[in-house]
């Protein structure tokens, strides 16, 4: 069997135009107020800011959301008690890249701190609306997964909304119609949210957390909508048009705006500090680690690393790491930081978002690189998790919102030795190693869990994938990235 028939370079679902452009010209030319106390100056303010969504073109303020079948999940009792959920998200990464990196930095493929004692580890399915898991069909050739794969816009939908959306979709369903998110339930109900990524501030993760669009490539807009939608205390990421993709400010004053983060117009506006109230803007790297430090922590803060569009993965090649660029530990402490100033707690999606555009161009060593921060992120947090909140306030996942460039072993494709795992090599090591597409797969992606009601997901198990037990080397039962969402209200209880 030839391996040359399992190269997609398109296949299933096809990436939207969005995702296709933001891969090939990362950063082409492009031309909030929590409802706590509505009266008098709060409610100028809100009214306000209510105009401006409305001039964006939002929904935020209608009741206009899709059917969704949320008032079925059983509220859990607050007590009073401070209730906290983080979402971290390492995009594009399924179970060989996970384990690659980890043996990587370890000697291990189950080296790192989510692979110890008091974690929960389940298998997780990420299809969309037109897909399905079926372990009897995924085993019978090698082809089948990498068919009817979903994009980040409809998986970070899905994780957010509860509800399987098409592909090309942030929080709104096949009709265009908008899906009520996490992001906005828990600010509703007086939590704090927000977003960090290593990617533009309005990709198609961070941007279903809060906000709408029926085309992932509206990233501009998207933008608009989380900044001014009333949701978010947090959002921090790349898209910055003073800065070039190796962080070296432009010369002549020339400006680039990306296409996942503020066009000119909100650009100025950010820049005459007209932005939410309350709300601070950071740009440089000292800044995002006085505030990891928990210095001087604002209200709500707008954080825009100095470079194009992501932290580290667009430099160009044999460049060493930008030192002007935060970690994606520092922005993820300085999010935490922030957002811990609410006093029934908060929601914080966290994202590796550059593991997948390596996955996408084949490149491991990029992709192991970029899963290195992401690894280094997840002990940061954990670290702050029991140093200012605790297990018992505090529930984390660690997964994927997909897999992606379907990476086995050299002979993974060949009778004798299908699905072949990765040959690993220890520490400090690369693996043999192949990448059998440079789009995304259907295959299943780890989904890690400790802390407050981390066993709600334990009843919400959708099947066991005795194959998938033997190949990834875990029991093989799994869940649906659908239910993220409702054990998330369960715990905020709203």
């Amino acid at each position: 069997m030839s391996s040359k028939k399992f190269l997609r370079k398109s296949s299933g679902e096809r990436k939207s135009s969005g995702e296709n452009e933001s891969h090939k010209k990362m950063c082409e030319q492009s031309s909030v107020m929590k409802k706590r106390d509505f009266s008098g100056a709060s409610r100028r303010h809100f009214l306000k800011s209510a105009v401006l969504v409305n001039l964006l073109g939002g929904n935020f303020l209608s009741s206009l959301y899709a059917k969704q079948e949320i008032s079925e999940v059983p509220l859990a009792p607050t007590g009073g008690t401070k209730r906290n959920v983080i979402l971290m998200i390492a995009d594009g990464a399924g179970f060989s890249t996970y384990d690659i990196t980890s043996d990587y930095m370890t000697g291990s493929p189950r080296g790192q701190i989510y692979n110890k004692e008091g974690w929960n580890f389940w298998g997780c399915s990420t299809y969309s609306e037109s897909g399905s898991y079926v372990p009897s069909e995924m085993w019978k050739n090698f082809g089948w997964h990498l068919e009817k794969y979903t994009d980040s816009a409809a998986a970070s939908t899905a994780l957010h909304t509860g509800q399987k959306t098409k592909s090309g979709r942030i929080s709104r369903d096949r009709e265009k119609r908008d899906l009520l998110t996490i992001g906005e339930l828990a600010s509703k109900n007086g939590f704090a949210a927000g977003t960090v990524t290593s990617v533009g501030c309005s990709h198609a993760t961070p941007g279903a957390v809060a906000a709408h669009v029926s085309r992932r490539s509206e990233g501009n807009k998207l933008f608009g909508r989380m900044l001014w939608g009333d949701h978010l205390d947090v959002i921090i990421g790349g898209g910055h048009p003073d800065f070039d993709v190796n962080g070296k400010r432009r010369v002549n004053k020339t400006q680039k705006f990306c296409a996942y983060g503020p066009d000119e117009e909100m650009w100025k506006k950010i820049q005459k500090g007209e932005i939410p109230e309350g709300m601070r803007f950071i740009d440089s790297r000292e800044d995002f680690q006085k505030l990891a430090r928990n210095e001087e922590v604002p209200q709500k803060l707008l954080g825009i690393v100095p470079v194009a569009e992501t932290f580290q993965q667009q430099r160009n090649n044999g460049m060493p790491r930008l030192d002007t660029s935060p970690t994606l530990a520092e922005a993820a402490l300085a999010g935490l930081n922030v957002l811990n100033q609410n006093e029934k707690g908060f929601y914080l999606m966290i994202e590796g978002g550059a593991v997948d555009w390596c996955n996408h161009a084949n490149n491991l060593k990029r992709s192991v690189e970029e899963m290195v921060e992401y690894n280094e992120a997840v002990s940061a947090v954990c670290e702050w998790i029991e140093k200012y909140s605790s297990w018992e306030e505090t529930l984390l996942i660690v997964t994927a919102d997909h897999d992606c460039g379907a990476i086995w072993g050299p002979a993974a494709d060949q009778e004798g030795t299908l699905f072949q795992r990765p040959i690993l090599k220890g520490q400090g090591k690369l693996p043999e190693a192949k990448y059998y597409s440079n789009q995304h797969s259907n295959l299943l992606v780890p989904f890690y869990v400790r802390g407050t009601k981390a066993e709600l997901f334990a009843d919400r198990v959708k099947g066991k994938d005795e194959k998938a037990a033997e190949v990834f080397q875990f029991h093989g039962e799994y869940v649906d990235n659908t239910d993220v969402f409702p054990v998330a209200r369960q715990i905020f209880g709203i």
